[in-house]
């Protein structure tokens, strides 16, 4: 399968750990200035399927994982166990009053225009 990502995608794209712009190639993306590589990838999507994607995760050898990293784990892990005690509580009602609640902030005070990638 051939990869084709958006040239306005690509003008969005830069390293999550330094901020600096990628710089693409055949063998996929690698950051300008830390060079950190985001190699393409084939991934299985189904029975005798596969489809080349880019990999965009970070991945640091364990010698040079932040400490404030180490503890952000804990405590994904310790949310992600509290969500799957509490989601079977979880209301579509509570979440559409949360939306309601805060509608006016995001559609008059922000007027957000233009582009932009959330990851």
């Amino acid at each position: 399968m051939r990869i084709k990502l958006d040239e306005k995608v690509e003008q969005l794209l830069c390293c999550p750990m330094c901020k600096s712009d990628l710089a693409k190639s055949s063998d996929g993306f690698r950051c300008r200035s830390c060079g950190l590589p985001f190699p393409k990838r084939v991934v299985r999507t189904g029975k005798n399927q596969e489809e080349v994607v880019f990999d965009f995760r970070i991945v640091r050898p364990a010698y040079c994982t932040p400490k404030g990293l180490e503890s952000w784990a804990d405590a994904q892990s310790e949310y992600e166990h509290f969500h799957d005690k509490t989601v079977m509580r979880d209301s579509l009602q509570d979440y559409l009053d949360e939306i309601d609640s805060v509608r006016e902030i995001y559609t008059i005070e922000y007027d957000i225009k233009g582009q932009m990638l959330e990851n």
